[in-house]
């Protein structure tokens, strides 16, 4: 028969073992705890672009672990380690492939190992054309109402006629591809207004134009664009001793133009242009037949979604009838600012115009002013459908009084592209 003591002795070594048993047990949970701690704490992050222009560049990756770095590949290739460091950024020339490029990043510390993937994308311009390119025909309608404080552009001397206007225009052309950066384009405007006052119906316009361009993107640095067209402005017909014509579209003006403009970007985020026509007129009479012709210079800038376009332009107009004889220079700007689907803008344009011969009636050698400042904002309703509201003050001087004249406008615009 075994003692008490015995038996106390046996309970307390299997108590002993029990113990020690649960305390291994804990260990493990711990340093399992503890290890998957070290991995959560070790980032790899990148710092490079992702998106790149340009083949060659430097692929740059930050790495950041809670025990020293031991060993860091980039694509199986090792990377110099400081000696006791846990925190490093590592940086690895590259030459690119068109399309995704992918990065495989390996970090070793002492309790862990860890690989992440990061992918640099190199887009060259023929993909980016290929991924812009478009239907070839192309389509868009405007339809808006214009309220104006003086439609009859009346001067101090009368009343001003408060009425409004609608305003359609339709444009649409077609592009051939000749070759991968030129193409040939058929381009037709076609514009027309109706007054809501029918007593003013004899101001209605007409207007309509038809377009053959050469464009060439990329040569020698620079977008070329050539072309040659007509353009024809009708007027409605007052002549009471013709009734079938009376009230409908008669010609006014037709032309024959040829053009050619460039466009040179440079600097990243700025484009310079210029542009000359040549336009041979002939109208109602002969005395309206001649050449004008015309020079333009521009410059654009696009910062993210700020853009401002800058320009001056210059006409000259030899006629028959020696008295119609102009020239003219225009100095405009515009801004605009994209917030999301809100775009404001602001827009300004000073027109100086000067007869080139004393005006037979009056003696003056008439010179006239025309101002045109505005803002608004536009709204896309969606990737076709656009909305513009705007307003715009117009003041013409003269040193011709009876041409004098200021005029107020608020107007509204849809815009429906294809």
């Amino acid at each position: 028969m075994r003692s008490n003591s015995d038996w106390w002795c046996q309970r307390g070594w299997v108590a002993l073992v029990v113990l020690l048993m649960l305390w291994g047990g804990m260990e493990n949970r711990v340093f399992a705890q503890e290890n998957s701690d070290t991995v959560a704490e070790t980032l790899i992050m990148q710092t490079s672009p992702s998106k790149v222009k340009h083949s060659d560049g430097v692929f740059v990756v930050e790495v950041s672990a809670f025990d020293p770095l031991l060993v860091v590949k980039i694509n199986g290739f090792a990377q110099m380690v400081r000696p006791g460091a846990d925190w490093q950024v590592f940086e690895v020339p590259y030459q690119l492939k068109p399309g995704d490029n992918e990065f495989a990043v390996f970090v070793q510390t002492k309790t862990s190992e860890q690989q992440e993937s990061f992918t640099v994308t190199y887009t060259t311009q023929e993909m980016k054309q290929e991924k812009l390119k478009i239907d070839p025909l192309s389509l868009a309608f405007v339809l808006g109402y214009t309220q104006s404080d003086n439609m009859l552009q009346a001067n101090k001397l009368t009343t001003k006629k408060p009425a409004g206007r609608l305003d359609a225009v339709l444009i649409s052309g077609y592009r051939y591809k000749l070759m991968a950066n030129a193409g040939l384009s058929l381009k037709f405007l076609l514009k027309t207004d109706r007054q809501l006052d029918r007593t003013l119906s004899n101001r209605e316009t007409g207007y309509r134009k038809l377009a053959l361009e050469y464009d060439h993107q990329r040569l020698w640095g620079t977008n070329l664009t050539t072309g040659l067209g007509q353009s024809v402005f009708s007027l409605k017909s007052t002549d009471t001793s013709k009734p079938s014509t009376l009230g409908k579209f008669q010609t006014s003006t037709r032309s024959l133009f040829f053009f050619t403009g460039v466009d040179v970007p440079f600097a990243g985020n700025y484009v310079a242009s210029a542009k000359v026509q040549v336009e041979v007129q002939t109208g109602k009479s002969a005395g309206n037949a001649g050449t004008v012709t015309s020079s333009e210079l521009g410059l654009r800038l696009r910062f993210g979604g700020f853009s401002t376009k800058v320009g001056a332009d210059q006409k000259s107009g030899a006629f028959t009838d020696a008295s119609n004889n102009t020239s003219s220079s225009t100095t405009k700007g515009s801004a605009r600012m994209t917030w999301g689907s809100w775009t404001p803008h602001l827009q300004y344009q000073s027109h100086n115009q000067q007869y080139q011969q004393p005006n037979a009636v009056t003696g003056l050698q008439v010179r006239n002013r025309r101002n045109t400042s505005g803002f608004g904002v536009k709204y896309r309703w969606s990737e076709s459908l656009l909305l513009d509201l705007y307003a715009k003050q117009i003041k013409v001087s003269s040193n011709e009084a009876l041409n004098a004249y200021s005029e107020s406008q608020v107007a509204v615009q849809m815009m429906w592209s294809y």
